[in-house]
């Protein structure tokens, strides 16, 4: 938390000097959808079946990180990068599928209330 209040408590910093006020702040943690349905379907071994799950998962983490992946590759054909990145994802799938307990993506919230001065 220290790090999101950091420009506000420096007076010699931007966001300070634009006349912004940290008033208040929380956080707080939203468990994984996926992981939190495929538990209440009993987990593994449960009627939600590991495939599923990671059939679920994987498309919603890829959605967000694949870019990352693809920037680092850079510079190779893009048919290359294609294969590279299917292959991963499907490995990490594979993996999911095969050993799903502690692969889940909870997230976690950082509420600040801001305010602008005169």
């Amino acid at each position: 938390m220290d790090e999101f209040f950091a420009p506000f408590n420096d007076p010699d910093n931007p966001v300070s000097k634009t006349g912004l006020i940290l008033q208040s702040s929380s956080n707080k943690v939203t468990k994984c959808p996926y992981e939190a349905a495929f538990l209440a379907a009993g987990g593994p071994g449960g009627s939600l079946s590991n495939d599923a799950y990671a059939d679920s998962l994987i498309p919603t983490m890829r959605s967000w990180s694949e870019t990352v992946f693809r920037t680092a590759l850079a510079g190779r054909e893009e048919a290359e990068i294609d294969r590279i990145t299917d292959r991963f994802y499907q490995a990490y799938r594979d993996e999911v599928a095969a050993n799903p307990t502690g692969h889940a993506m909870d997230y976690v919230h950082i509420i600040l209330d801001i305010k602008m001065t005169a």
